[in-house]
């Protein structure tokens, strides 16, 4: 769609500003709605092996880097390896990255901004089967 669209993936994903746009927040339950996934793996005994939420973009580092700020994580983004066909040709342009957040100050964080600004749509079943989960651990506890 842009003739520069590398330059000015560069130079957004090189930017470290710290300030949020007043539309963060609603926005972002529309952007996890789209792109972000709650994962829940349950050992056969009921116990929790694994617990996740994560979100990724492609090429759009900068907009990770604001989810990153946003929750207040030391996470590390990564970036995916890119696939290969049979001949070793990468079969896709672009690089995608990837987000998780998964311990204790993360979920809550999750379920304060989630509280605020809910999801709508069908991605709002599988949080609340991810936040049902855990509240049900914290209240046997």
């Amino acid at each position: 769609m842009y003739n520069n669209k590398n330059f000015m993936l560069d130079k957004l994903n090189s930017i470290n500003d710290i300030n949020l746009p007043s539309y963060f927040q609603p926005w972002l339950s529309g952007f996890i709605e789209a792109e972000g996934n709650f994962s829940l793996i349950i050992r056969e005994s009921g116990s929790i092996k694994k617990s996740s939420f994560s979100i990724g973009q492609l090429d759009e580092l900068h907009i990770l880097k604001k989810i990153k700020l946003y929750f207040q994580s030391d996470n590390k983004i990564i970036k995916d390896k890119k696939k290969r066909d049979l001949r070793g040709s990468v079969m896709e342009k672009g690089d995608y990255y990837r987000f998780f957040l998964y311990n204790a100050f993360s979920r809550k964080l999750l379920f304060e901004h989630f509280a605020k600004y809910p999801l709508m749509g069908f991605k709002k079943l599988s949080y609340n089967k991810f936040y049902d989960f855990h509240i049900q651990r914290i209240n046997s506890i």
